[in-house]
């Protein structure tokens, strides 16, 4: 049986710390000591390491998030990390989805962040369908129009199926705090559906 989620340990609760902002905002006005980042790319690791419990990482569930609040010197040290284990595993779900997290990251590069072929690793997975939900929400919808609508309900669907199996654990308040931030629901799905679907006629 998978351990209780513990979101308190030192560098997940150092992440959390960091101000919100840096590399999404492009400033890269404020630093973080090499071996500082050095301490979070270990700790990363050995969440990869870990592995899967029941169809789970025991990657933080909002990593995506906390991915902004990093100098953006750090996306080339989690590329090689991703690329340490993807090498001998192109198909390792922990890999996999940090390299997803890393690419949906960085705006200055066109590098596909495999998101399909992520989910399909890990489909229960808190923090991959966190992703999907996260992309859905700063595309305003436009994620992939009509392909990016199904992909969104499926990850809302995915996520809902394991909250109802969960206890009231660190990792699912978690997982519903991060959820609740970003504010989609089906009825959203819904709405944008309908405003493409009227568009798509309107062309015909």
């Amino acid at each position: 049986m998978q351990e209780k989620y513990d979101s308190t340990d030192f560098w997940y609760t150092f992440i959390n710390s960091l101000p919100n902002e840096g590399l999404s905002y492009g400033k890269g006005d404020w630093e973080l000591e090499d071996e500082i980042q050095d301490n979070i790319i270990e700790y990363l690791k050995e969440k990869i390491e870990e592995g899967v419990t029941n169809g789970e990482t025991t990657l933080p569930p909002g990593i995506h998030n906390y991915f902004w609040r990093f100098p953006i010197e750090m996306l080339p040290k989690a590329r090689e990390l991703t690329d340490s284990f993807l090498e001998s595993d192109s198909k390792n779900p922990g890999a996999a989805l940090l390299r997803t997290i890393v690419e949906l990251a960085d705006w200055d590069t066109n590098n596909d962040p495999q998101i399909d072929d992520t989910m399909s690793l890990i489909p229960k997975d808190p923090c991959m369908n966190l992703v999907v939900i996260s992309k859905y929400r700063s595309s305003h919808g436009q994620f992939g129009e009509f392909e990016g609508q199904v992909k969104c309900l499926r990850a809302l669907e995915n996520l809902y199926t394991w909250a109802e199996k969960q206890n009231d654990t660190a990792r699912y308040q978690e997982t519903r705090s991060f959820y609740d931030f970003h504010k989609i629901t089906p009825y959203t799905v819904y709405k944008h559906l309908q405003r493409w679907t009227s568009k798509s006629q309107a062309k015909t």
